[in-house]
């Protein structure tokens, strides 16, 4: 039978034990700086989710091209936050009107009411993305057309997922949907992010005349 001093010692080294083991997994001298700052670790979530979706449309546009009269690629970027739910085309002439002038070839300037805007159908594109099959030739002569239609449809799949209120809108034609007199047909697409408010938009031009 166990004396009870002996078995009062053992019971004395355990929860020394214990205590010293629990103190050295608390120590973690390999935590961030920022631990446990909820506004650093919000900054750097809201950061990356932009940017992975903007990566991730850029990927998805890439080699990608819409041919009307000339050819042109996909654009990807920002524009100004906003608060609202829903976008206007008021409202994307003046939230875009600085990253468009920049982005379009000719440097458009979307906010005047004298360039024209028309809605586009943002579930159209996407379903005319889902039917459309791609040539595994890339010579075949309907590759570069039915490559733009179903990247282009997955790319506005992953924006409604990612993104607020996605829409659709060219800028700069006339009544007859020919470019107007002063320069190329914008297409852009567009939607709100949802932790940063800012408007994430691809575009791409036309020449129609």
């Amino acid at each position: 039978m166990r004396a009870p001093w002996l078995t009062a010692l053992s019971t004395t080294l355990l929860a020394v034990a214990l205590g010293t083991g629990c103190a050295a997994q608390s120590d973690d001298s390999s935590a961030p700086s920022n631990a446990g700052d909820p506004a650093a670790a919000e900054s750097d979530l809201t950061q990356s989710t932009d940017a992975a979706i903007e990566g991730k449309l850029r990927g998805i546009l890439k080699d990608v091209s819409f041919t009307s009269e000339s050819d042109y690629a996909y654009v990807v970027f920002e524009g100004e936050a906003v608060t609202e739910k829903r976008l206007s085309s008021k409202l994307v002439r003046q939230k875009l009107q600085a990253a468009v002038k920049a982005q379009s070839s000719d440097h458009r300037d979307i906010l005047p009411s004298t360039c024209r805007s028309v809605r586009v159908d943002v579930s159209k594109a996407i379903a005319e993305g889902d039917a459309a099959v791609v040539p595994a030739n890339h010579d075949a002569d309907d590759f570069t057309y039915t490559f733009h239609d179903k990247q282009v449809g997955i790319a506005l799949k992953v924006m409604r997922s990612q993104l607020r209120g996605v829409v659709g809108f060219t800028f700069g034609t006339n009544g007859s949907g020919d470019q107007d007199d002063v320069g190329n047909v914008l297409y852009v697409y567009v939607g709100i992010s949802k932790t940063t408010g800012k408007l994430i938009a691809i575009m791409t031009e036309a020449v129609y005349t």
